[in-house]
């Protein structure tokens, strides 16, 4: 609730600031540099009549133009702090989105490093396995598994030349690269 009334708030503080503290304040300076000082008639002879004198009724008008202009100046600090907020949490949104896409990177990088490993480590196991097998049994299994591990091979070089993904943005255009990228793996996963 405190966040949806801030100008309001900084409005009124503005307004009490000005009937409380400047209204008074320049009410002082006029009695102290004045040329007659605290002897002129219309202001008493002392200092407790003079303070009496700033909040009577004859001083509404004075009184109220101070409110009104330190209020205005509050609501303009108001609409300035409200910004100030506004722009402190698209900052923090920025900083986590782009936490999530450095995130995201380092990810697809450790899945590709892992892939590609395990495919090498495959497809060696499988030739060897095609050197060993005398009777041509195991064959059919083992070009099954060759094939597969070339499949897993393909998607990983489309997704190694994919220079996007190095500066993932939060943007359409590497939405649409993502999804260009996902037909393709789509395509060659079909195969």
């Amino acid at each position: 609730m405190l966040k949806k009334n801030i100008k309001l708030i900084f409005t009124l503080i503005g307004f009490v600031f000005g009937v409380i503290v400047a209204h008074p304040y320049v009410m002082l300076v006029y009695l102290l540099t004045h040329p007659q000082g605290w002897k002129h008639p219309d202001h008493g002879s002392g200092l407790w009549q003079s303070v009496g004198r700033v909040f009577s009724a004859d001083m509404f008008p004075m009184a109220a133009s101070f409110a009104i202009f330190c209020g205005i100046l509050g609501l303009l600090l108001g609409i300035l702090y409200e910004r100030n907020l506004r722009l402190n949490q698209m900052k923090l949104e920025m900083e986590k989105k782009k936490q999530i896409m450095e995130s995201m990177h380092r990810l697809l990088s450790v899945l590709s490093h892992f892939i590609i490993n395990s495919n090498l480590v495959i497809g060696a196991k499988v030739r060897k396995l095609q050197k060993m097998d005398m009777e041509g049994s195991l064959g059919q299994i083992l070009k099954s598994i060759l094939h597969e591990a070339k499949r897993n091979e393909e998607v990983m070089r489309l997704v190694n030349q994919c220079e996007f993904l190095e500066n993932l943005e939060d943007s359409e255009t590497s939405m649409d690269e993502i999804l260009k990228l996902t037909k393709q793996i789509e395509v060659h996963l079909s195969k």
